[in-house]
């Protein structure tokens, strides 16, 4: 016997066990499968490997796969591990636990690339938009869509927005510094505003679109 890792189509014979379900299942030699932590299958045993990009396809044949496993062996564990995934993927907010994670990793780094517009060694770089800063290389990382930030000089001080995406038009999401703390108004960066949220001292997030 030996520990495998695998999706596959879950076929338990005389002596083998073929599974395409991911999941722990134990095969002994009589053929009788069992759950586990990991999947244990007899070394003869076919895998029909494949993969899969679109993370909804990957529970859709998951799902299918717990419920006839469920009715086949009359085993209702993997049906109510796959309730607890429903219900986790439905509740917890993903969106927001990556924003903070995003907001608190690179905050030295934006800090940096914003003490740096103050002394004149970042300015604008883009031809045809003098609000358009591109990052240099070790920068890249702190805004989405292609490393470029956008710039705004009033009379009450500076706005700099770091996307966090970058749609078309005025659809985008990023976190915004306000050098005087003001909060962002819709209008700043063309854009205009479903959500203004306050992170910290001069720090918002903003949707726009």
């Amino acid at each position: 016997m030996q520990n495998i890792w695998f999706i596959g189509r879950k076929h338990i014979e005389e002596g083998k066990c073929h599974s395409l379900i991911v999941s722990s299942q134990q095969c002994d030699d009589s053929g009788t499968g069992v759950f586990s932590v990991g999947i244990r299958t007899h070394p003869d045993a076919v895998l029909d490997a494949f993969s899969l990009v679109d993370g909804r396809r990957f529970f859709l044949v998951i799902t299918i796969f717990t419920f006839k496993t469920m009715f086949k062996n009359k085993n209702w564990k993997p049906l109510f591990i796959q309730v607890l995934t429903v219900i986790f993927m439905i509740f917890f907010p993903f969106t927001k636990v990556t924003l903070e994670m995003d907001f608190k990793r690179n905050h030295d780094d934006r800090m940096s690339v914003v003490n740096k517009i103050n002394e004149g060694a970042i300015t604008p770089n883009v031809p045809y938009n003098d609000s358009i800063i591109h990052l240099p290389g070790e920068y890249q990382g702190v805004s989405k869509g292609g490393g470029d930030i956008l710039i705004e000089k009033k009379e009450k001080g500076m706005k700099v927005l770091f996307f966090t995406f970058r749609g078309i038009v005025d659809s985008f999401s990023g976190f915004v510094y306000s050098s005087s703390g003001e909060r962002p108004r819709t209008g700043d960066f063309g854009g205009d505003f479903n959500k203004v949220e306050k992170l910290d001292e001069h720090w918002y997030f903003v949707s726009s679109g």
